[in-house]
């Protein structure tokens, strides 16, 4: 009963989707296109005002805008992109009917002989959205994260002001706005909420390839019509469609190698996506996206001196501890998406994302346990404890993450209201097949001195330390984790413009 719940639930809601398309009639009085004059690349977010009634709309990310709830008269149409010339132009709105305007913006500053449209384009792009938006928010474009060897959504983000990452092994993995646990940054892709692989409320997006999204949005100050999961911030991945290129056609490829010094090994990664709009009158659009990459490398970590503590006259660090890491890491995604759009007023989309992420470690580790005994021939930067303490850790671990979800919805222009309604599905999973590890005691404790005159302070416990015949075994360790995340969201929001005199609003539910 239980399995067939949500296939029934997107069943009756794929009708209603249908019948909402149908009942979805020509209300809107202005739409049109916003493009690049030199290129013919949409323009996403620009401002689209009409003079008269002081009303600003936004465009969407296939540069496109529809404007209903306008009286009829004569007006003055003015359109604004961060780094372009403005355009105005005249138009008027009758009873019935709807009035086509499109705007071909010019860059300033360009000549006949020099066009750039690549890093410069992400930036306007990126600070026009900042810019139309009513809330605080950072905006970063796939351009932005392509420009820049980010393996993963964490890392691309961490490059916005106020966003930090935490690193594991090098790659930024959680997520913090202005330093408030990531457990309270709400993530949501195509603005539907995702489950957590782990045992938290933390997403970890390095889960998530940097190749798949079409950019990310960071709110930093939640406000009333957002998801109250939030405390810290809200961050939103979007995926791309295939309406987002003016040809209505795409194909991009990509591909890296690398070398690492310290083992030899060659990392790499492919990914692809293709777009392509189809149908009569091309109101159907299919895009997919899929990327690849695998690493292998080995990490040395030297851990010691938390805390400081005073022993004799002088503070001295805590226990030492050296580890060798051998790590492979490989990481999938694909995005499948499907839309049709039969006219300005309605929108319907299948959304579907699937990430995997398989990380396996090997670590050998050595542990100094030095502060034993009583210590002896103490300066400021050295001293001798009369018996130390070692161990030798050896282990191996597995761990899978995977995150996929599946949305079904749309966008409707009914008379003066816009509606939009969806159902998501999704699971995320965390398996940890094995986790292993054995300890082996050093059989004979000794002295030990210890020597912080050196930025990474060392311990001399004689050459027995080292021989692995002094050393017996002591335990083995052993334990695996499954972690099963199931969401089922239905989603609905009903939005209105109001005019007073000449000030504007905005009625949300």
């Amino acid at each position: 009963m239980s399995a067939r719940l949500p296939f029934a639930c997107r069943t009756v809601f794929a009708l209603s989707l249908m019948l909402l398309a149908s009942l979805a009639n020509a209300q809107v009085q202005l739409r049109g296109q916003v493009t690049d004059a030199a290129t013919d690349r949409p323009l996403p977010s620009a401002e689209v005002r009409i003079v008269e009634l002081d009303r600003r709309e936004a465009t969407s990310n296939s540069g496109d805008f529809a404007i209903a709830n306008i009286p009829p008269g004569d007006y003055t149409v003015q359109v604004r992109f961060v780094g372009y010339a403005p355009a105005e132009q005249s138009v008027q709105v009758t009873e019935t009917g709807a009035q086509t305007l499109d705007f071909e913006l010019t860059a300033i500053g360009t000549t006949e002989e020099i066009v750039v449209t690549g890093y410069r384009a992400a930036q306007a792009n990126a600070l026009q959205d900042k810019q139309m938006s009513s809330v605080i928010k950072e905006t970063l474009t796939a351009d932005d994260a392509g420009k820049l060897p980010d393996q993963n959504v964490a890392e691309a983000l961490r490059r916005i002001t106020g966003v930090t990452a935490t690193v594991d092994q090098g790659e930024g993995r959680y997520v913090t706005v202005r330093g408030v646990d990531p457990s309270y940054t709400n993530i949501t892709l195509d603005n539907q909420v995702i489950g957590s692989p782990e045992d938290t409320r933390r997403v970890a997006l390095d889960t998530i390839p940097s190749e798949v999204l079409s950019r990310v949005e960071v709110v930093k100050a939640v406000t009333p019509d957002m998801d109250g999961h939030a405390v810290g911030g809200s961050i939103n991945i979007i995926t791309p469609s295939a309406f987002d290129d003016p040809d209505g056609s795409f194909f991009s490829a990509t591909a890296d190698f690398g070398y690492y010094d310290m083992n030899g090994d060659n990392p790499f990664g492919i990914s692809a996506g293709w777009g392509q709009v189809f149908g009569p009158d091309d109101k159907w659009g299919i895009l997919l996206s899929a990327s690849y990459s695998e690493r292998n490398y080995d990490t040395e970590n030297l851990q010691g001196g938390d805390p400081w503590e005073e022993e004799g006259d002088f503070l001295i660090p805590d226990s030492l501890v050296l580890r060798d890491y051998r790590i492979e890491r490989l990481r999938s995604g694909l995005v499948a998406n499907l839309e049709y759009r039969p006219n300005d007023e309605v929108k319907l989309y299948f959304r579907n994302l699937i990430n995997r992420f398989e990380d396996t470690e090997n670590q050998a580790e050595t542990v100094w346990a030095y502060r034993e005994g009583d210590l002896e021939n103490q300066t400021a930067t050295s001293g001798t404890f009369t018996e130390g303490e070692g161990e030798r850790l050896v282990s191996e671990r597995l761990e899978k993450q995977s995150i996929q979800t599946s949305s079904l919805g749309g966008e409707f222009i009914l008379g003066n209201w816009v509606l939009d309604a969806s159902i998501t599905y999704g699971e995320a999973e965390q398996e940890t097949p094995f986790d292993r590890e054995w300890v082996f005691e050093w059989s004979e404790p000794g002295p030990m001195t210890y020597d912080t005159s050196d930025l990474f302070f060392t311990v001399d416990a004689g050459p027995g330390f080292h021989d692995a015949d002094q050393y017996e075994f002591n335990e083995y360790l052993r334990g695996g984790q499954n972690i099963l995340e199931e969401v089922t969201a239905f989603q609905i929001d009903l939005e209105r413009d109001l005019t007073f005199g000449e000030r504007s609003a905005t009625l949300k539910f």
